[in-house]
């Protein structure tokens, strides 16, 4: 797994603190895509924000909370 720098760990911790309950951010969801795969070294192509891909969307807000405990 890939560290970040203290601005991006920073901009990170802003985005997924900010989100309450099950609101998803939709201006945020490029981002959180793109922090997921840079830290997992992953190449997965982008998820639609329907319905159908929330799964997608909870885990990567899950391994981002977990990544954000660690630091």
């Amino acid at each position: 797994m890939k560290d970040l720098g203290e601005i991006e760990l920073q901009k990170l911790k802003d985005v997924i603190n900010g989100i309450q309950g099950d609101t998803f951010p939709s201006q945020h969801a490029n981002f959180i895509w793109s922090m997921y795969n840079h830290l997992n070294d992953a190449h997965e192509s982008e998820p639609c924000l329907c319905g159908s891909a929330a799964d997608r969307w909870r885990r990567y807000i899950e391994f981002h909370r977990d990544y954000i405990k660690t630091k």
